[in-house]
């Protein structure tokens, strides 16, 4: 059975991918140092499980699938 994801995570996962459907987001049950909220078809959203990891640094890329199968490649 898949674990319900905590309405905290919905909200940041809700925050960072708008309009995402977080009715049917699941939660990762392998993640050792972050919650994994999963929202099939969109995104995977990786959530840190340490309160203090937010003021550390950070350099962060944004995945993009390929031109493809993304709904915002260029015409």
């Amino acid at each position: 059975m898949v674990p319900p994801v905590p309405a905290d995570l919905l909200e940041i996962a809700e925050a960072l991918v708008p309009g995402a459907p977080v009715g049917s987001a699941r939660l990762a049950t392998q993640g050792n140092m972050h919650h994994v909220v999963l929202l099939p078809g969109v995104a995977a959203v990786r959530i840190s499980k340490r309160p203090d990891s937010a003021a550390e640094p950070r350099s962060s890329t944004r995945s993009r699938r390929p031109a493809c199968r993304s709904p915002y490649r260029s015409r």
